[in-house]
């Protein structure tokens, strides 16, 4: 298909890293898949619009109804536009209020219901994202990332990997344990910071999924996720995910859901939820 100037700039950018020989990519898994063809990939709008979260829950929707046939490696990549602007004036904790708000609402787009077999309580081992039925392990990259190259992009970028793709690597395979060596020793060669102590296998008792989700540029580990499934904390979502108005939502005519407007008009608007 023909991409538009900052699309082809942006799978450009990751298929280069996914191919490199040298600089070996720390996700072995992506880079098998990339290379088998099994990716699938999505290029979206502004990430602080409403539009942008529509978009990314349609194809998130349409990718978990074709995920198992594209193959053992597969991924789904969502790579949003990013004006040049906010990749200096957005930091990484910017990014991370932006991953966890898109995350809880197209959590509240899903139109299927939440997997039984997969806890809706973040503090849960078994835990983890699930959309359209599918559970996944949720990652990103922003350009806001220096240390941490591994989790550095010039465009914001959400990747979705199935759980089925992680069925034999586990801390209970041969296979699963040799992956992980061999990850760990990419992941010192290809970063500036050190492995994240987050970084554990699914399942374990001391493990929570969601913190492997967003990762700093430096060690520290988050406290408390702001994510919730079903029911929401509106509280606890409203504390982390308000923002001042220059990171503001975007409205589908791409102005600002804060800006100022006709009085009338502001006191009928209805703001889009999230980083505001």
């Amino acid at each position: 298909m023909e991409l538009g100037e900052w699309p082809s700039e942006a799978y450009g950018e990751f298929r280069d890293r996914m191919l490199d020989l040298e600089i070996q990519f720390p996700c072995i898994l992506g880079q098998k898949g990339f290379r088998a063809n099994q990716l699938r990939f999505a290029f979206l709008s502004d990430f602080r619009s409403c539009k942008s979260r529509e978009e990314l829950a349609k194809a998130l929707a349409e990718y978990g109804q074709q995920a198992r046939t594209c193959g053992q490696y597969t991924s789904f990549v969502a790579f949003f536009d990013t004006p040049c602007s906010l990749r200096s004036s957005y930091g990484v904790e910017d990014f991370e209020q932006v991953f966890w708000s898109l995350l809880q609402d197209i959590h509240e787009l899903d139109e299927q219901s939440w997997p039984v077999d997969v806890p809706q309580d973040v503090d849960q081992t078994l835990w983890e994202f699930c959309f359209g039925g599918e559970p996944y392990f949720v990652l990103c990259a922003t350009p806001a990332h220096h240390r941490r190259k591994s989790r550095e992009f010039p465009y914001f970028y959400v990747a979705f990997q199935p759980r089925f793709v992680f069925e034999k690597i586990h801390d209970q395979t041969v296979f699963g344990r040799k992956m992980k060596e061999r990850i760990r020793e990419r992941l010192i060669e290809y970063d500036e910071a050190a492995i994240h102590p987050a970084l554990r296998w699914y399942g374990q008792p001391d493990n929570r999924e969601w913190k492997q989700y967003f990762l700093p540029d430096d060690e520290r580990v988050a406290t408390h996720c702001p994510f919730h499934a079903g029911a929401m904390n509106k509280s606890l979502v409203s504390e982390f995910t308000t923002r001042p108005s220059e990171l503001g939502r975007l409205d589908e005519n791409g102005q600002s859901c804060n800006a100022p407007k006709q009085q009338e008009a502001d006191e009928k608007s209805r703001p889009c939820r999230g980083v505001q």
